[in-house]
C-alpha cells in the first residue's frame, strides 16, 4: 500500500537512511534511542522484510534489540562470541555439499551464516513460552 502512494525509491531510500541513523544511534540521550528503536521495530523492519531486504531487516532488528534491550543484548552477544566457531559452518557446509552431489542433487549456490542475535533472542523467548505452558498444563516437554 505504502508502494503504491510513494515512488519506489523514495521508499529505499527512507529506509537506507533509517539503517544508517540506527548505526548512529549512540549520540542521542536514551529516551529518544529507545523511542527511535521502538518506532524502527514496529515500521521499519516489517517494511524492510515485505520489500525482501532481509539483510536491512537483521541489520535494523539486531540494532533496535541494542537499544530495547541492552542487558540482554550484552549478555546474549558475549555468550554468541564465546561459541562462535566459523570452521563449524564451514565444516556443515562442506557436509551438505557432498551429500547433495552423492544423492546427485543440482543446486545453485550453497552458503551457512550466524543466526542474528535477535533471531536468537526470538526463538528463547518462544522455547521458554512453550515450556511455561507445558510445566502450567502438565504436558509432556
Amino acid at each position: 500500500m505504502l508502494l503504491a502512494m510513494a515512488d519506489a525509491r523514495a521508499v529505499l531510500i527512507k529506509l537506507a537512511d533509517r539503517v544508517h541513523n540506527m548505526k548512529t544511534l549512540e549520540a542521542l540521550p536514551l529516551g529518544k534511542q529507545q523511542r527511535f528503536a521502538k518506532e524502527t521495530m514496529e515500521i521499519f523492519v516489517p517494511l524492510a522484510n515485505r520489500l525482501g531486504i532481509s539483510s536491512w531487516k537483521d541489520q535494523l532488528e539486531n540494532l533496535c534489540f541494542k537499544h530495547l534491550n541492552p542487558e540482554e543484548h550484552k549478555d546474549l552477544s558475549s555468550k554468541l562470541t564465546k561459541s562462535f566457531d566459523e570452521v563449524l559452518i564451514t565444516s556443515a557446509v562442506d557436509k551438505l555439499d557432498r551429500g547433495l552431489r552423492d544423492a546427485g542433487l543440482s543446486y545453485h549456490n550453497l552458503s551457512g551464516r550466524h543466526k542474528s542475535l535477535y533471531s536468537i533472542h526470538n526463538k528463547m523467548l518462544k522455547y521458554v513460552t512453550r515450556l511455561s505452558v507445558c510445566i502450567i498444563y502438565g504436558f509432556k516437554t
